[in-house]
């Protein structure tokens, strides 16, 4: 059995040592479980394509070292996802995000739930709410993107799958402009905005 390896997908030539493994990048991602609804605000909610569907070669580095690691990407990826995010919640008080080029700062998006999803483009698609960051971000077209963070169960197997892991930081992935999914779907303002009304 192989040790668990956290992999970023955004390609980053910089590393450290995990508990558990190897870490690929410096890169986050972000997941929250409960939306807050705030006293007469208007939220900004929204989807993001998380990981597409079927088989894919990552290429990171690990220290110096490229590495490529195949990864599949199914039905079963999404229940995963999900579980890592409600661990990540019931193990902190801190809520699980998603920000900018992996790099740990402002929120871009707030995570609360991830599914499975056969249209526009099959694959796992994270559900919540946008930061006023985000939203400004993805409207003026300044990121078309997202790259994810995430852990693997051998990163040597022929096809490495994703699993769920108690040291996944609260930072789950980011908006980026050249992700390491290549046929991951852009974020369209038109899909991925959806402005509504919170009552008091």
């Amino acid at each position: 059995m192989g040790t668990n390896t956290v992999v970023f997908a955004h390609i980053c030539a910089s590393a450290r040592p995990n508990t558990r493994g190897q870490e690929f990048a410096a890169h986050r991602l972000s997941a929250s479980f409960a939306l807050e609804a705030r006293h007469n605000a208007a939220l900004t909610r929204g989807q993001i394509m998380f990981m597409p569907g079927g088989i894919h070669d990552i290429h990171c580095s690990r220290g110096d070292e490229p590495v490529t690691v195949r990864v599949l990407v199914d039905r079963e990826t999404a229940t995963t996802v999900q579980r890592q995010l409600e661990l990540l919640c019931q193990q902190s008080r801190q809520r699980p995000f998603f920000d900018f080029d992996h790099e740990g700062g402002p929120a871009s998006f707030w995570p609360a739930e991830f599914v499975w999803r056969e249209r526009p483009q099959p694959g796992v698609y994270a559900l919540g709410e946008w930061s006023e960051a985000g939203r400004r971000a993805i409207e003026a077209g300044t990121y078309r993107a997202f790259s994810p963070t995430f852990f693997v169960d051998e990163v040597r197997a022929p096809i490495a799958r994703v699993i769920c892991d108690p040291h996944m930081s609260d930072c789950m992935g980011g908006l980026v402009n050249s992700p390491a999914f290549r046929d991951i779907r852009p974020i369209y303002p038109s899909e991925a905005l959806v402005r509504t009304s919170v009552a008091s």
